[in-house]
């Protein structure tokens, strides 16, 4: 008899779905010696559902009044203990001998709960923005103080998290240095490991199109794409204040370009600043607000000269860095952490202070020069080391 594995994520947004895809394909194109049981957001497994086929394989949507339960729990300590009881039922249904959750920061709290010492099944999972990575307080006294009590808090959290002995591996994306650290810091056994960030090959349109045509920006302009969830967080609000400190020559030599969706409740303080820049520049900005189709992602990256990817928090991976390594476009990240350590790595774009407008607006007219450039040969190994069949394998494993 097969041994069983079940595999649990609540989210539906960002890399969820695309990550549960990677796992549904794995599963259906190798012959495992495990049956897998998905269960998820009920958006993903419908979406999932339509793609994936396969005996080994079982696809379960999360009851939408369990999902809203989760989405609304009054505090982490809730959400983490009500979302470990609720993975952990559906690993006893399944008679699972392992449970993945792709979203270990959640249940952290619940995976030092008694119940979960006494678990009959192992766990692994991946845990995001791992604390070894985190940018050092900016200013010295009380913000310096509270980063250290806040690092101390969470290391102190995954110390007693690596003391269940049914811990089986935790996963951190992207970084082998993160892994090592804790590995010295909270867990003597070495479950910490470093798990490819996948970069998955976007489908090409059938009549492949410029977005210089399809959103009338001049063709002599060096285009910036901005793409993704626009939010505070990946550094938009800089991006705009950046790209209004351009010169005026500077800016009639370029092309701003914003594709995606605006994150919600952020939707005023970035309309305003977007407003501000389109009325007191000569830069061509374009805006479209939606999660585009695969298709149109590739046109617009294959046609950008530069990514923009300025994350304000730069402790954790970042999959624009992987769909700018395929398409061979430059990427301006931040500095620090570890994307700054990606991008120089494998000479991937350039990075700057991002938090700075002044500074980016730097690297921004850097760019516009010329100046800022990709090796193909190491963005080809970029993708090649992270390939979405590395990052499943991993994960679909009994350890």
């Amino acid at each position: 008899m097969k041994k069983k594995i079940t595999i649990f994520d609540s989210e539906s947004t960002g890399h969820h779905l695309e990550y549960v895809q990677h796992i549904a394909q794995y599963v259906c194109e190798n012959s495992l010696p495990y049956d897998v049981t998905l269960v998820v957001h009920p958006e993903v497994a419908a979406s999932v559902r339509q793609h994936f086929s396969s005996p080994s394989l079982s696809i379960q949507g999360i009851a939408p009044k369990i999902i809203s339960r989760i989405e609304t729990s009054s505090s982490l300590w809730r959400r983490s203990l009500y979302e470990w009881a609720v993975a952990r039922r559906w690993a006893e249904q399944s008679n699972a001998q392992h449970l993945v959750l792709l979203t270990l920061n959640w249940f952290q709290l619940g995976l030092v709960s008694p119940r979960a010492f006494q678990a009959g099944f192992t766990v692994s999972g991946i845990l995001f923005s791992p604390y070894p990575r985190w940018r050092p307080a900016a200013n010295g006294g009380m913000d310096r103080l509270r980063n250290w009590i806040k690092r101390l808090r969470k290391k102190g959290l995954l110390w007693l998290m690596m003391r269940n002995p049914n811990i089986a591996s935790v996963h951190i994306l992207n970084d082998p240095e993160a892994a090592e650290h804790l590995n010295r810091a909270v867990d003597p056994h070495g479950r910490f490991t470093s798990l490819p960030d996948p970069v998955p090959s976007l489908p090409k349109s059938e009549k492949p199109t410029s977005v210089y045509d399809t959103y009338s920006i001049s063709p002599n302009r060096t285009l910036f794409l901005f793409f993704g969830t626009i939010s505070k967080r990946k550094g938009i609000i800089e991006t705009l204040k950046a790209m209004q400190m351009l010169s005026e020559q500077e800016q009639r030599r370029g092309a701003l370009l914003l594709l995606g969706r605006l994150k919600e409740g952020q939707e005023s303080p970035i309309g305003e600043h977007l407003r501000k820049l389109q009325a007191k520049s000569n830069l061509e900005v374009r805006t479209d607000f939606r999660f585009v189709a695969p298709e149109e992602l590739s046109d617009a990256l294959h046609s950008a000269d530069v990514i923009l990817a300025p994350y304000q928090r730069t402790e954790g991976s970042s999959g624009v860095i992987g769909h700018a390594a395929r398409a061979h476009c430059p990427v301006i990240g931040p500095k620090d952490g570890l994307i700054g350590t990606l991008i120089r790595s494998y000479q991937l774009g350039a990075t700057a202070e991002v938090t700075q407008p002044a500074l980016l607006s730097q690297a921004i007219a850097e760019a516009i020069e010329g100046k800022v450039s990709i090796a193909p040969h190491l963005a080809n190994q970029y993708v090649s080391e992270r390939s979405p069949y590395k990052f499943a394998s991993k994960i679909v494993t009994l350890e």
